[in-house]
């Protein structure tokens, strides 16, 4: 295992440090904007939130408006780690940042991998997070220098918490997905309803209400009034369509149903234990029905899926074999389809474009499609499966 971390690490450097060496890819990244306006903060007291940052870094980049109406549009907690960068060149601190967002997904494949032990073996292990890491959604997020990797990071580390009953610690490790709150708002909301629900978990609130606080307050101090300037900064933020959009949305009403419908589940099944299958399957429904509905650019915010996939394969080794060659066999071919897709558009002159367009189909329909799909069979195991009532994951209790 140690061999294998280290040969990521030097990947991690490597693809960092290619990226860093192109001045355009340096200035092309999400990073940059942030970076820009938080210097802007240090040097001049100016708003992160302030329109001049956009237009400034869109006249330094592309040497006119781009059009692209691009701001911070994050919550101003992510100065916490968005200072300690400024401070330096931005060379360095897009080298930085480029290694640790994908040291942070590959820690929370791991950890996650670790806690339920799936892959069962080192071998399958390395196989699984090598696919993963080399997907197109991953590479596309560590090139444009995205934030998605601290908030799955985050749903790791809270889950596991659950499963040990460290309710409090959860709601405190759930602050992390409050960091980038688009790309995993509806678990957030499972968990809130679930620890609401049951005395003895209520611990997870304060705990969460606690990381909250110290998050704003550490906001509040280097940008006063920011909540207020965040929101009023998403006005700016262009159209954008989620997957189901791609499909049949008529009046956003496919997506208000399957939002009303998972919802609902939650306080239908807000009485299952952490460490249960139905909980699992709950928590796993809610990450491919967000993923769907949720218009966001890009397909960055499927990496969280992975997590979803060793929790659901982790079960239905335990418990269906059938269930689980047909999981194993439809992962392996969504990941060959993303790529195949991308390199037949990119190696076609007629098609050029399109290469984006497959894989986006792919891992932001078929993906979170096929992980709802899966995940359906424990959220209903009195009626489908029901070996999989309170079976317990195979993990050491806290």
């Amino acid at each position: 295992m140690a061999l294998f971390v280290i040969i990521f690490g030097l990947y991690f450097v490597g693809m960092a440090v290619t990226l860093n060496r192109v001045e355009f890819m340096r200035l092309k990244s999400d990073l940059y904007l942030r970076w820009y306006a938080t210097v802007k903060l240090a040097e001049e007291g100016r708003n992160i939130y302030d329109p001049r940052n956009s237009q400034e870094v869109d006249q330094i980049v592309y040497g006119r408006d781009s059009g692209l109406s691009s701001g911070f549009y994050y919550p101003a907690s992510l100065l916490i780690m968005m200072r300690p960068l400024a401070a330096l060149p931005y060379p360095a601190a897009h080298l930085i940042w480029t290694i640790l967002v994908q040291a942070l997904y590959l820690a929370a494949l791991l950890i996650m991998s670790q806690f339920v032990r799936w892959p069962p073996t080192v071998n399958q292990q390395t196989v699984f997070i090598t696919a993963v890491i080399f997907s197109i959604p991953n590479i596309q997020h560590t090139i444009w220098g995205q934030f998605n990797t601290i908030g799955i990071l985050s749903l790791a580390l809270t889950y596991i918490a659950l499963c040990r009953r460290r309710y409090g610690w959860a709601g405190l490790l759930a602050i992390g997905l409050t960091i980038k709150p688009q790309g995993q708002l509806l678990t957030l909301l499972f968990f809130l309803i679930w620890a609401a629900c049951r005395r003895e978990r209520w611990r997870f609130l304060p705990g969460f209400v606690a990381g909250g606080f110290f998050l704003w307050l550490a906001a509040e101090m280097m940008q006063p009034g920011w909540v207020f300037a965040f929101l009023a900064s998403l006005d700016e933020y262009l159209p954008a369509r989620s997957a189901v959009d791609m499909l049949w949305n008529p009046y956003q009403s496919v997506s208000l149903l399957l939002i009303a419908g998972t919802v609902a589940l939650f306080f239908w099944k807000r009485r299952v234990a952490a460490d249960s299958s139905t909980f699992a399957g709950v928590l796993v429904l809610s990450l491919a029905v967000w993923m769907l509905v949720v218009p966001i650019v890009g397909m960055f915010h499927v990496l969280i899926l992975p997590l979803g996939i060793i929790l659901l394969m982790a079960y239905y080794r335990q418990a269906s074999p059938r269930h689980y060659r047909r999981g194993m066999i439809t992962w392996v071919i969504i990941y060959l389809l993303g790529w195949v897709g991308f390199l037949i558009g990119l190696s076609q002159p007629d098609l050029y474009g399109s290469h984006i367009l497959w894989s986006e189909f792919t891992y932001k329909v078929l993906l979170p499609l096929a992980a709802g799909a899966m995940s359906l069979p424990l959220v209903f195991a009195k009626s489908s499966l029901a070996f999989f009532g309170d079976e317990r994951l195979p993990v050491e209790q806290g």
